[in-house]
């Protein structure tokens, strides 16, 4: 099992839901941001900023009704088992995604 901790901004508000076993599930889109220094082929070195979206989905009553109690905006650090689902763009190439099981989220104050 591939585990990760991962901070980023909900880029929209939390989706509560219930699995076919009726169990809670919150499902949320998360942003994460970094930056990485970069050197050109002239050795003139920049930064470069990146983003990636991560899937969140938290299971169960306790984690769920945590969960749900965000909002678009917040900063938030999810710790959880990662999975690469691959999917076609709509353009027709192939993409990978990530997603998180999360095991502990906790809002992170500013």
């Amino acid at each position: 099992m591939f585990e990760a901790t991962v901070i980023g901004n909900l880029a929209q508000e939390p989706r509560l839901g219930r699995s076919l076993s009726q169990d809670p599930i919150c499902s949320l889109g998360l942003i994460h941001n970094w930056t990485k220094l970069i050197k050109d082929d002239h050795g003139q070195s920049g930064r470069m900023e990146y983003s990636q979206w991560v899937a969140v989905s938290c299971w169960g009553k306790e984690l769920s009704e945590k969960a749900d109690g965000f909002k678009k905006g917040d900063q938030v650090r999810v710790k959880g088992s990662v999975t690469f689902p691959s999917f076609t763009r709509r353009d027709g190439t192939p993409g990978m995604g990530v997603e998180i099981k999360a095991a502990e989220i906790e809002l992170v104050l500013q």
